[in-house]
């Protein structure tokens, strides 16, 4: 982990050693420009924006390429699927004019495939948004870029001897870092001009064997002028799927059985669905809802109410008492009924997030509530605490109620109805539809109006300046490290793809506790900067950081119960094979015998002893610590299958004596007195063997710890008179202060065996037994030469332990 903090700390170098990335070097940070991605086969075979070769087809209101009978159909749609936004702080989707205004400006650089400069050039355009027409001032400069750069152009075989020209656009929004988009963008004024994209396309899923194998998609896509995260990059395109179906197809009986659960149609039904057949768009529902979050997606699936297509409370695998099974099917149903159901075709989106990575502890600032890297503009299912959704296992806090308080009455628009002033509403006026790029290709080429509405579509443009100053910039030339404005929707790789790739899928895991284990980045606060690092640094530290968070799932039903759930940790992929576990046995200590120092030595008794017998002396060589078996109690923590944060508190009660030789080195007298020790300990396990489906394991532990002793009812001779006593060491208090720091260190290894995950009791707690040796070196205050003074004390055990984990 340390390793992959170095390396980020490193890749930030090469751009915070450049200054600035600027319109003369910005070319050395470009990928090779991603490739248009085309309509599906099945949105052109079921001609979903109509058939161009029909008597009856109208394309003039607006000239986009779509069919005007089937433009409203498909506006109505998108507008009865819109989803409700609930935004991290100020940054919404943008309305693009809200940006622009009356004309933006094409940039277009030209550079050698060497990278040298050749020309700058920019283009003015009248107008921008789509459906709204206007004279072009600069048509013929467009056309001829078109004529170059359209997708369809044809394509060179050969090679110029001077060398080919690449041609850069990009279009520059406002501000050029965190700070200047902030203060461009940040006033509630904004979330008035907001806007969506819908994209509408048929999608054919190859892996289903029945006839039912096409899905109808709303895609909507969201416009923010800048991304300010883990990384920066001016510009962001980001998007959701909703995968809609018949009503239905809702229950099976009333359809096909190879039909009914799935939001998969055959041909026929999407016939119906194009046609109209089926009635209204009430006619339809949402099936499943794909969330996308930097490189990730999680689908919500609406029918069967799980993540993925499965359900968690199926899988034996996934029953871990941190782990709540239940929370997606339970908050989709609250979201289909909420307010009477005004939800139930509206997906929720929480967008943005507070980063939480490695990254917080670079910034020398803190910025607390005026923080940046709140604005990923990454699509969330969930409020909550994600987990590892980027590199470093970066981590993002999304805020929110999970479920918004809605007015039942249904004379209330949904506009009016969502009691939370955060959440943000659209009707089918607040999106723009958008065509595949295929429909309007040749329009923008052939018709000067069409040419200024739709350019923006088929061309190649970077949404903002090329690159930006970010950690990674530069690490690796001509590579995107997250500093890259990104391509238009059409370029995206989600254009017209359902889900992602089995490497993007985010396995969905959902835990009851704001708080969890899995991750060290879980303690780190947006903005706080390099006041993170006592905070990273109690995430890693056992001691109260192990005990609360042990607590934290017990106390979720309570807080369940009346009315405060706290915020849910989402992680993805496989659990460790426990979270936490409670141990308890005995330990026996072994030497110890510097303990035996602290008895006194210059006591007025002990004084008297040897004036009656001249040349006699303490014999240091006899000092003995009889150790007795004592109670000990284990918390450990699991930070995936081999690392874990352990805590350990025992307790003894055991004798120390020592005897005064006279001259002739025979004994004279001893003196001994009762040890009572108490340690709190806390360190790293670390498994060497960590058998996922075994049960024998063993580990390797160190640590720190707190040591509080004392000797009691010391006796000389045994006699009935005692000796002074001595008490010292502490264990560390609640609040902060000088006992925090510890006065003990320890190593050791442990043999343990734990049960299967097959045998655990309810499938919920494991069990088993360990053998630990443990070595501990403390500092303790001895007075053997009658002064006080700190000396080392060394000490070692073994431990036998049952334990409980969960």
């Amino acid at each position: 982990m340390t390793a992959r903090l170095a390396l980020l700390a490193v890749a930030a170098l090469p751009a915070l050693l450049d200054g600035q990335i600027t319109r003369a070097n910005y070319y050395d940070y470009l990928p090779p420009f991603p490739r248009i991605v085309t309509a599906t086969r099945a949105s052109t075979m079921f001609r979903l924006y109509g058939d161009t070769a029909a008597a009856g087809y109208r394309d003039d209101a607006p000239r986009d390429g779509i069919d005007d009978a089937r433009a409203a159909q498909l506006q109505a749609l998108v507008g009865r699927f819109a989803p409700v936004l609930r935004p991290n702080n100020f940054s919404v989707p943008r309305d693009l004019d809200a940006i622009f205004g009356s004309s933006w400006t094409l940039n277009v650089d030209g550079w050698t495939s060497a990278g040298a400069p050749l020309s700058r050039d920019s283009i003015r355009i009248a107008q921008f948004a789509p459906g709204r027409a206007g004279a072009d001032s600069t048509s013929a400069a467009l056309h001829s870029l078109l004529t170059h750069m359209a997708p369809s152009r044809p394509r060179k075989a050969y090679a110029s001897a001077e060398g080919d020209v690449d041609t850069v656009l990009f279009i520059d929004m406002p501000g050029s870092d965190a700070p200047t988009w902030r203060a461009a963008y940040a006033h509630r004024a904004w979330e008035r001009r907001s806007r969506l994209f819908a994209h509408v396309f048929i999608w054919d899923d190859s892996s289903s064997r029945s006839p039912a194998h096409y899905a109808l998609i709303a895609q909507y896509w969201f416009f923010y002028p800048f991304n300010d995260a883990v990384n920066e990059h001016e510009g962001d395109w980001e998007h959701i799927n909703v995968l809609l179906t018949p009503n239905a197809y809702r229950a099976a009986g009333t359809t096909p059985a190879s039909m009914a659960g799935t939001v998969l149609l055959d041909s026929l039904e999407v016939v119906r669905l194009l046609r109209g057949d089926r009635g209204p768009t009430d006619s339809l529902s949402i099936g499943a809802v794909d969330y996308y979050f930097h490189q990730n997606v999680v689908r919500l699936d609406y029918l069967s109410l799980a993540t993925d297509g499965t359900d968690s409370t199926t899988t034996r695998d996934r029953r871990y008492f941190w782990e709540d099974a239940n929370f997606v099917a339970r908050t989709l149903t609250d979201r289909l009924t909420v307010g009477g159901g005004k939800l139930a075709a509206h997906p929720l989106v929480f967008i943005g997030g507070n980063n939480k990575g490695p990254d917080e502890l670079l910034a020398a600032k803190p910025r607390f509530g005026g923080s940046f890297k709140r604005n990923s503009g990454s699509s969330y299912p969930f409020p909550g605490t994600w987990q590892a959704v980027a590199g470093f296992g970066v981590t993002e806090t999304v805020n929110g109620r999970v479920v918004p308080r809605v007015n039942a009455d249904p004379a209330v628009p949904l506009s009016a109805s969502i009691e939370d002033a955060d959440f943000v509403t659209y009707g089918a006026g607040d999106i723009a539809l958008i065509p595949d790029w295929e429909r309007v290709e040749r329009l923008v080429l052939d018709e000067p109006d069409v040419r200024q509405q739709w350019a923006w579509l088929v061309l190649p443009i970077y949404w903002g300046f090329p690159a930006t100053v970010s950690p990674g910039a530069g690490l690796v030339a001509h590579t995107d490290l997250g500093n890259i404005a990104p391509p238009g929707p059409a370029y995206n790789d989600g254009w017209n793809r359902a889900g992602g790739p089995p490497q993007g899928r985010y396995r969905l895991r959902v835990l009851r506790t704001p708080v969890s284990p899995t991750t060290p980045w879980a303690n780190l606060r947006n903005g706080w900067g390099l006041l993170n690092l006592p905070l990273a640094a109690w995430g890693l530290m056992p001691g109260y950081n192990v005990a609360l968070i042990q607590l934290t799932p017990w106390t979720e039903g309570a807080l369940q119960f009346v009315g405060a759930p706290p915020p849910r940790t989402f992680t993805p992929g496989r659990l460790p094979r426990r979270f936490t576990s409670e141990g308890q046995g005995i330990a026996l200590g072994i030497g110890g015998g510097d303990y035996g120092q602290l008895l006194p030595q210059r006591d007025p008794a002990i004084a008297q002893l040897l004036a009656a017998n001249p040349g006699g002396s303490v014999d240091g060589r006899s000092v003995r610590h009889e150790a007795s078996p004592g109670p000990s109690l284990w918390f450990n923590l699991y930070f995936g299958d081999r690392f874990a944060l352990e805590n350990s508190y025992a307790w003894s009660v055991d004798r120390v004596r020592y005897r005064i030789a006279g001259p002739d080195g025979r004994a004279i007298g001893s003196v001994g007195g009762t040890l009572k020790l108490a340690e709190l300990d806390g360190g790293l396990s670390y498994s060497l063997v960590a058998q996922r489906a075994g049960f024998l394991d063993t580990h390797l532990r160190a640590g720190y710890g707190w040591t509080r002793y004392s000797v009691e009812d010391v006796r000389l001779n045994g006699g009935q008179s005692s000796l002074g006593g001595v008490h010292g060491g502490y264990l560390p208090p609640l609040l902060p202060g000088p006992k925090w720091w510890p006065n003990t260190l320890y190593a050791g290894a442990d043999v343990e065996l734990f049960s299967a995950r097959s045998h655990y009791v309810l499938h919920r707690l494991g069990y088993g037994v360990r053998l630990d040796a443990t070595g501990r070196l403390s500092r303790i205050g001895a007075d053997a030469d009658g002064t006080r003074r700190t000396r080392s004390a060394k000490r070692g055990s073994i431990g036998l332990v049952t334990h409980f984990g969960w």
